[in-house]
């Protein structure tokens, strides 16, 4: 073939196919839905079109706008389906054989209604051919609707409700849109409104718009009517008749909203639970409930008591029983379940589904009872302990629900030899929980290694006797017991032979130890000798010693610490080691540094005292222990002041006890020995002959200077604070000074010791003399008061008596000298500070003045007396005058010769 002709098919190929497209893509016919012109906005194009082929090459030509009533349509294009042509002018050229496409628009207005078409010229030269263009308007129509009806049926006193679906049938060929539902009629008391109108119907379907109404308690029972208006979007209606009832009937509501709990129900029994009705609606009492029980559970069964005879009043309530009953065969805390239509003995009543739900239980039973096995370990000395002792636990689980009562628990073994006994147990057990049984098991000292048998039996109310049995092991334990695994010996002097010793036991008392050996490990094969060793055989709680001795000659290396180890093995017992160590040493410093390094933890001046010469001490050891020059000399100096520095804290320390204590007076003999010991101190430091050493030796004398230093002035500080303060008596003077000169003497300042010597001396000079005065004083007084005695007074039975008038006046006189000299005696006395003394002289002139004062008041009565012996005599020298001159006037007048 060749290519001229390929190009030809080609062609062809394309038009014909081009052509079958074009024909089944054209579509001059249309149809419109009025209602949907309307939704649109009153206006709706639809665009048509219809393909033609040409018979020749020609000019084609279309009308260009074609009106058909309420529908004009309008010419938009023509397209060649065969070449990349196309145009807008209604005119144009075709060729023959390719295929073309007219497309028209057709708008149709919502005055539209029914069948429009037109035709079109395609002109051609020859022949002529014409296209119909065809719109088709669509229009709705409501079907008919028989009367709707429903009921209001109030189930509370407050309103009813309901929903009515009222259908919506469009008859018509057109899509109808309903627009709006209006109500015409309405009851009052009734309240109507709609939901879910349908968008649209398609033509020759119905759809239904839902009712929505209520009324509320003023409404009476009855059947209402009224009118629902339906209208679509073109504006026809369809009025459809409503009737409703309104019903005011019992309502009936049971357990909680339709459920009862039947709770926990015991397998093979029945159990029966209230069952409250409620009268729900508020207007008619429920007389009576009828029952039918719509689904079953296959292991039960379910049953209403009282339901025939229940009533209420109008919102009222009751209560019914229900029974269930459960078979033997329903597995444990399986769900049961039953539902039951429950309704008023009403033919208008409002019933209930009512749904029951349980759980099946099971009563109480023994679970798996388990004690585990119990070992006892003899592992404590036989003749300490009376008996071994274990808990054991036993676990006793109820597979029930219900609660276990537990009526004893007993336990028993197979040997008297072991015992048991019960503890403790838990006496109720609840459902589904374990308790415990508290055994304890006693096991006698001397038992018998092995395996005995122990049973524990627990009975219950319910379940009868559960058994449950363990093993007790008994196991016998050896122990070997070393007293002390390390034997010590410090540093040993040498040619010094020291011996120590440690106890080698079997504790327990139950297994004798065999193969008992103790084995030399590690240490020189000189110096220490073993002394005595345990018996390859120990018995049970023997003990045996292990004796070693230790003894260094010249050979042994100064200062170095030696080690033995000693190995002790036997059967069944854990081997152990004894350790021996000894350093040797030329002489021992540790019993000097010891006590002065415990001072260093001490702080203050004891620590900066002890440090420095623990220090000496460890470098003095140093040099030895290093092979260094070391001098006799040096050696025991340095020893001296160690043991002086400790004697010296010492001494501080009990002078600032005292001193704190008892004052200054009491601490004097303390400060003293301290600033005696620390002389004695800086005396063998000084004479250490090695720099090294007396330079940190004298860190601890300038610690130890500074504290004593401290005590002395404070001493000092106190005498001369009492002499400045002018109240101290001579021989407290002498004292303060003697003390003082003390002081600065162990100060080192022997000139003012000198001083405060000699003002002592003075001081104690001035102490007698004065003394002697007082004495001289009272002797003066005493003097006195012995002439007194002779010659002014009479004494009687001890007591002074003063009778002689004439006397008075010397007895005064003497008497102020008296007391006077005993008052200038005392003075001295004290102004010396003879305290005693003057005390005694104040007693001896109180005395003295108690006597003068008895011998005053002797003095007035005396004198007393002479003036009532004067009166007395003067009475009676004037009674015998009167009667005498009274006789001599009788005699002369001759009055006595009258008789009376």
């Amino acid at each position: 073939m060749d290519s001229r002709t390929l190009v030809t098919v080609a062609v062809v190929l394309l038009v014909g196919l081009h052509g079958v497209a074009g024909t089944a893509m054209a579509n001059p016919d249309t149809t419109v839905n009025r209602a949907t012109v309307i939704a649109d906005g009153g206006s709706v194009t639809e665009t048509l079109t219809y393909e033609f082929t040409a018979p020749s090459n020609d000019t084609a030509s279309v009308r260009g706008q074609i009106t058909d009533g309420e529908v004009g349509f309008e010419f938009v294009e023509w397209q060649s389906l065969d070449t990349n042509r196309d145009g807008t002018g209604s005119s144009w050229q075709v060729r023959a054989g390719n295929s073309y496409r007219v497309t028209y628009e057709a708008t149709v207005t919502e005055s539209a209604s029914g069948y429009y078409d037109v035709e079109t010229v395609s002109g051609f030269s020859s022949p002529a051919w014409d296209e119909t263009l065809t719109v088709d308007v669509l229009e709705p129509a409501f079907g008919y609707v028989s009367t709707q009806q429903t009921e209001l049926v109030f189930e509370s006193n407050d309103q009813a409700s309901t929903t009515l679906d009222v259908p919506i049938p469009n008859d018509g060929q057109g899509l109808m849109i309903p627009a709006d539902v209006t109500f015409s009629g309405v009851p009052d008391g009734v309240t109507l409104s709609y939901s879910q109108l349908p968008g649209s119907i398609p033509g020759g379907e119905s759809q239904a718009v839902t009712l929505d109404m209520s009324t509320d308690s003023s409404v009476d029972k009855g059947s209402y009517q009224f009118t629902a208006t339906v209208e679509d979007n073109l504006g026809n209606t369809l009025d459809v008749p409503v009737e409703v009832t309104v019903r005011k009937p019992p309502v009936l509501e049971a357990g909680d909203n339709g459920a009862v709990d039947l709770g926990d129900v015991l397998v093979g029994s029945d159990k029966t639970v209230d069952l409250p009705i409620s009268e729900t609606g508020g207007y008619t009492g429920i007389d009576g409930v009828n029952s039918q029980v719509t689904q079953s559970d296959q292991y039960g069964s379910i049953s209403f008591d009282d339901l025939r005879y229940l009533s209420t009043d109008a919102g009222g309530s009751s209560n019914a029983e229900v029974t269930v009953s459960v078979e033997d065969s329903a597995n444990q805390h399986s769900n049961i379940g039953f539902t039951a239509y429950l309704e008023p003995d009403n033919q208008d009543g409002v019933g209930q589904s009512v749904s029951f739900t349980g759980r099946v239980i099971y009563p109480p039973r023994f679970g798996d009872v388990s004690m585990p096995d119990t070992s006892m370990v003899f592992d404590e000395p036989q003749s300490q302990v009376s008996s071994y002792t274990e808990t054991v636990t036993v676990e006793v689980p109820n597979a029930g629900d219900q609660t276990m009562n537990v009526q004893g628990v007993s336990a028993s073994t197979d040997s008297g030899q072991v015992s048991a006994s019960v503890a403790d147990y838990d006496g109720q057990i609840d459902g589904q929980s374990s308790g415990e049984v508290v055994v304890e098991v006693e096991a006698d000292p001397t038992a018998s290694e092995g395996s005995y048998s122990l049973s524990v039996d627990v009975n219950s109310q319910e379940d009868g006797t559960e058994t449950v049995t363990s093993s007790v092991g008994v196991t016998h334990e050896v122990a070997l017991s070393v007293e002390r695994t390390s034997l010590g010996f410090g540093d040993v002097v040498i040619t010094e032979n020291l011996t120590q010793s440690t106890d080698v036991a079997e504790t327990l008392e139950y297994q004798d130890v065999t193969d008992l050996s103790i084995t030399k490990e590690s240490g020189p094969d000189q110096w220490l000798t073993v002394v005595e060793r345990p018996p390859e055989r120990l018995t049970a709680g023997d003990a045996a010693p292990f004796v070693v001795a230790v003894q260094f000659d010249t050979g042994a290396e100064l200062y170095r610490e030696y080690t033995w180890e000693y190995r002790v093995e036997g059967d069944g017992i854990d081997a152990q080691t004894i350790t021996v160590t000894a350093t040797p040493e030329p002489v021992s410093l540790e019993g000097i540094r010891s006590p002065l390094a415990d001072r260093t933890d001490a702080g203050g001046w004891q620590a900066d005292t002890a440090s420095g010469m623990v220090d000496t001490l460890d470098q003095l050891e140093t040099k030895l222990r290093d092979g260094g020059e070391v001098s006799r000399t040096d050696l025991s100096t340095g020893i001296a002041a160690g043991r002086s520095t400790i004697l010296f804290i010492e001494s501080v320390e009990n002078a600032t006890g005292t001193l704190e204590s008892e004052g200054n007076e009491a601490a004097q003999p303390e400060v003293v020995k301290a600033a005696a010991t620390y002389n004695l101190l800086d005396s063998y430091i000084a004479n250490l002959e090695d720099s090294e050493l007396r330079s940190t030796a004298n860190e601890s004398r300038t610690a130890a200077r500074d504290r004593v230093n401290s005590l002395v002035d404070q001493q000092r500080s106190y005498y001369e604070d009492q002499l400045e303060s002018g109240d101290v008596t001579m021989i407290e003077r002498a004292h303060i000074n003697r003390q003082l000169a003390q002081l600065a003497s162990l100060q080192g300042d022997e000139q003012r010791a000198e001083r405060l010597r000699a003002e002592s001396a003075g001081a104690f000079e001035n102490y007698t003399a004065t003394v002697q005065q007082g004495n001289e004083q009272r002797q003066s007084a005493r003097q006195l008061r012995e002439e007194m005695d002779e010659s002014m007074l009479t004494v009687v039975l001890g007591q002074p008596l003063m009778l002689n008038p004439a006397k008075w006046d010397a007895f005064e006189t003497t008497a102020a000298d008296s007391l006077s000299g005993y008052d200038d005696a005392e003075s001295s006395f004290a102004t010396a500070g003879a305290s005693e003394e003057a005390q005694d002289v104040a007693d001896e002139r109180q005395q003295a003045a108690s006597r003068y004062q008895f011998a005053r008041l002797t003095m007035y009565g005396s004198t007393a007396a002479y003036g009532l012996v004067f009166l007395a005599l003067l009475g009676y020298l004037g009674r015998n005058t009167y009667a005498y001159v009274r006789d001599a006037r009788e005699a002369v007048s001759g009055d006595f010769l009258v008789a009376s």
